[in-house]
């Protein structure tokens, strides 16, 4: 009997932390925070490929999620010869661009192609 609970526990906790990443795949593609250029890419350049986000000059995995927090995700982060750890909120919106909240600043990032 305990065995049986245990597996089914560890299931649930299993599949709940597959579920955040497979739904966060959605927004996997291009962005960019001003228009989309096709000749070059601007310094508010985006792509994300769950868990890894890459900006301009950094690049973040995404580590796991904030409890509590809807669409914010504890990173693991390097660039320039730095690394540190933080938070990104990550919230899709209907049109299909992203909002990205970094340290309290919302940016607005246009989705680049289909």
């Amino acid at each position: 009997m305990f065995h049986q609970k245990f597996s089914s526990i560890a299931l649930g906790i299993a599949f709940t932390a597959l579920a955040v990443p497979v739904a966060a795949q959605s927004i996997n593609g291009s962005y960019d925070g001003y228009a989309c250029q096709t000749e070059y890419r601007s310094q508010l350049a985006l792509d994300i490929a769950w868990p890894e986000i890459t900006f301009f000059e950094s690049s973040c995995s995404i580590t796991g999620s904030v409890a509590g927090a809807a669409n914010t995700y504890t990173t693991s982060c390097s660039g320039e010869g730095e690394e540190w750890t933080g938070q990104i909120g990550l919230s899709p919106m209907a049109g299909g661009s992203l909002v990205v909240n970094l340290n309290g600043a919302n940016t607005t990032y246009n989705r680049c192609g289909s």
